[in-house]
């Protein structure tokens, strides 16, 4: 979902909801001013402008002291759940207000974000509480991690992602990794995959700036003497931490994997060495295994033409298991139309077969300029 999209949940309705709602919390809210700080200017800004404007909102229409809301605040996702219908990009604001208003009030902040946590995630607005009250937050963390709500124990293994999207980093966890340990290694296992693609991701973010430990990390839970279904809960965190450095063909990666064995010949055919201004790449790759069993992840990587220079991306082609001799075809088609999150540029560009991080084909190809229409 794109952030237009997004932003566009956050709405003239959203404020009405949000008012309703706070109008039945037992707080001092003055209603009126919340809708007339925000109705006029919301729809003029953009996704993270809109939380921060109805926060700000809020902290002027509230006038109780900060631990009777904070207090009051505890009790919204019971409202919400009874009597109230909320998005849960709605309730984004109400979980960044807490996290900003009660940052010197961390004992009751902290289980109130817990609790609003099911309403949207806190992983955003506890990032502060970490930096500034580690120790206190690890204690929490310890009872979150055996919390029976998934979202309480994803907002452990969220929060603490050194590399989260929209928000600041953490550079403590990128320097000490090992402070999470326990945290990642507790929730390994979840009986929730919402909570486990959150492990992983935690883990993926580790590899960027520590692939060694989290390697290592790793390696030690698959010693670990577990009955078949949480072994293949954990085999699949291990398996999607993994993915970066999968595609950056790190050995020790495939080989915590399973992939190993190098093929007899791999055939690159193209379609076209030509491809039209917005056209599509058609490729084949056929992989002829030698006489040993080979377990492979095959990539490729297209070589584009840029502006100033030249980049380059890896994209999934097939995990394959080949047996002694055996061969295997795979087809596929690259679109160069144009998006909003590439521009391309005409041009030679080059594509490669990656077989467990290897270059194992290569051949170039040219993308045609724009033909343009005469007035």
């Amino acid at each position: 979902m794109t952030d237009k999209l997004l932003k566009d949940q956050l709405n003239e309705s959203s404020v009405l909801a949000l008012s309703a709602l706070l109008q039945t919390s037992g707080l001092n809210f003055d209603a009126d001013k919340f809708k007339s700080l925000l109705l006029d200017d919301l729809l003029q800004l953009e996704l993270k402008q809109r939380v921060q404007l109805i926060c700000s909102a809020l902290e002027q229409s509230l006038s109780d002291d900060i631990s009777e809301q904070i207090t009051a605040f505890t009790k919204l996702p019971a409202l919400v759940h009874s009597t109230h219908k909320l998005s849960a990009f709605e309730a984004w604001p109400l979980i960044d207000y807490i996290g900003h208003v009660g940052i010197e009030k961390p004992e009751l902040a902290l289980p109130c974000l817990a609790d609003l946590t099911q309403l949207f995630s806190a992983e955003f607005a506890i990032r502060p509480y970490i930096e500034r009250y580690q120790d206190l937050c690890f204690e929490f963390f310890k009872l979150w991690v055996k919390s029976d709500d998934e979202h309480v124990r994803r907002l452990v293994s969220e929060g603490t992602r050194s590399r989260l999207p929209w928000a600041a980093q953490l550079p403590r966890f990128r320097q000490k990794p090992e402070l999470l340990e326990p945290f990642l290694t507790a929730l390994s296992c979840d009986d929730s995959a919402y909570v486990r693609k959150s492990v992983a991701n935690n883990l993926n973010d580790i590899s960027k700036d520590n692939a060694q430990w989290m390697l290592g990390l790793c390696h030690s839970w698959q010693q670990l003497s577990l009955d078949a279904a949480l072994a293949e809960r954990r085999d699949w965190v291990i398996k999607h931490a993994c993915r970066t450095l999968v595609k950056a063909g790190n050995s020790e990666a495939l080989a915590l994997l399973g992939y190993s064995g190098k093929a007899k010949s791999v055939e690159l055919k193209l379609e076209h060495t030509k491809i039209a201004w917005q056209g599509e790449l058609n490729f084949c790759c056929v992989v002829h295994n030698s006489n040993k069993s080979l377990n492979a992840v095959l990539d490729y990587r297209l070589e584009f033409q840029r502006k100033n220079g030249r980049s380059s991306k890896v994209f999934k082609l097939k995990n394959v298991n080949l047996r002694a001799n055996e061969t295997v075809q795979l087809n596929k088609c690259y679109s160069f139309a144009e998006i909003s999150t590439r521009r391309y540029y005409p041009g030679v560009h080059t594509i490669e077969i990656l077989l467990n991080g290897d270059v194992v084909a290569r051949q170039s190809f040219e993308l045609e300029a724009e033909l343009l229409l005469e007035a």
